[in-house]
């Protein structure tokens, strides 16, 4: 039997229980995952500005060897990131080596004023997942990677299994001062 009452206007009013025993809807964002060696890994997908084709890269003098280069995007300098380097992540097993040059991608993302593209080997798609699923960094190894992963989660649904949920601020700041 419903606990409710009517105010002045007319309106519903809930009971104190009724309000409590609703379910709470469960915290959700969305994740581009993409592949960087045989890692997989996943990015806050409301940070991803596009994701497109490799684009020539122009090599700049003096940077650390995680950066290879600036892209040019629609006449914009976005400096490039090589994930697998700066990470240090192992390379993947390529049973076609051109299917994987043809499926590579670069990610333009932004954190804190910062823009800058990712390389990536593969972008599956993106999740919607339970923010409460991604959890503390259990399995996945590398000093690097757990500096700059917030948590792990499982999407073996979609066939990428455990995925290394970025921390993109911090990496991106990492990124730019360290040499």
């Amino acid at each position: 039997m419903s606990e409710t009452s009517r105010n002045e206007n007319g309106a519903e009013n809930q009971s104190k229980w009724e309000r409590q025993s609703r379910p709470v809807e469960a915290q959700r964002e969305a994740l581009l995952v993409f592949r960087v060696g045989a890692t997989w890994l996943g990015v806050d997908a409301n940070q991803v500005e596009e994701l497109c084709e490799p684009l020539p890269v122009t090599p700049l003098p003096r940077v650390p060897e995680h950066i290879p280069g600036m892209i040019s995007l629609r006449g914009k300098p976005i400096p490039l990131l090589d994930l697998a380097r700066f990470l240090r992540l192992p390379k993947a097993v390529k049973s076609d080596e051109s299917a994987e040059v043809a499926s590579s991608r670069f990610i333009v993302v932004g954190a804190q004023s910062m823009v800058v593209g990712l390389q990536c080997d593969r972008a599956s798609r993106v999740a919607e997942v339970e923010s409460a699923l991604i959890k503390d960094l259990e399995v996945l190894h590398g000093e690097q990677l757990r500096a700059y992963c917030r948590g792990e989660i499982d999407l073996k649904e979609g066939g990428e299994g455990l995925v290394g949920v970025l921390d993109l601020a911090a990496l991106l700041q990492a990124a730019r001062v360290r040499g």
